[in-house]
């Protein structure tokens, strides 16, 4: 929900643009994540995985905060 608003305060005068780029998030987000997941998985262990996605949630809270 946070990401829409974004999203839509980002393209006030375009929100069915907005709605587009808010799903494209989305879909780069999911087709990056799964194979950076599986490659640490092959390399390393599902613990290594949930530290990874446990980085990339700070990074993200760092990113927005600014």
């Amino acid at each position: 929900m946070c990401s829409q608003v974004l999203f839509t305060k980002a393209l006030p005068d375009s929100p069915e643009a907005a709605s587009v780029l808010f799903t494209a998030s989305f879909q780069a987000t999911i087709g990056i994540g799964a194979p950076a997941g599986g490659a640490v998985l092959d390399h390393a262990s599902p613990s290594a995985v949930v530290l990874l996605a446990a980085a990339v949630a700070a990074l993200a809270l760092v990113v927005v905060k600014r």
